[in-house]
């Protein structure tokens, strides 16, 4: 019996720090603090397949868009991966909207066929966006 409210107790602990470890790394990738951000990521991962999301991998992405560093963008895609979890329509439509306002439309062209690829629709978020990468060229986007 006690043994097992020590389980229960450490158990709680445990999923107490992970919020609040996501609640940083949150805070961090709004304001574009990368290295921060990433720091809380890699203590995610290191916690276990259990403790890291897909959301957290779409901080990590927003916050390459924020900090300017979209070249890191497909890194945060590839440990997402391996970490046995799959990109959605909104992992997609970050990085999409952080390569159209640069404008780099090779990239938003690139991650528009990449979320094809995965079997996923673009939305009306991902339309909106090209929208305004393409104002006007109907039948511009391959």
């Amino acid at each position: 019996q006690q043994q097992q409210q020590q389980q229960h107790w450490r158990h709680q602990q445990q999923l107490l720090l992970l919020q609040t470890v996501r609640k940083r790394l949150k805070s961090c990738a709004h304001k574009g603090q990368l290295t921060a951000a990433e720091r809380c990521l890699n203590q995610l991962e290191r916690a276990g397949t259990c403790a890291v999301m897909v959301e957290d991998y779409n901080l990590m992405i927003h916050g390459c868009a924020l900090a300017n560093q979209h070249g890191r963008i497909d890194s945060f895609f590839e440990r997402l991966r391996a970490n046995g979890l799959v990109p959605t329509d909104h992992s997609y439509n970050i990085a999409i909207n952080a390569f159209a306002k640069i404008p780099d439309m090779e990239q938003v062209e690139a991650y528009l066929q990449r979320m094809r690829d995965a079997g996923l629709q673009p939305s009306l978020v991902t339309y909106g966006t090209l929208c305004k990468v393409f104002p006007g060229r109907h039948g511009g986007l391959r």
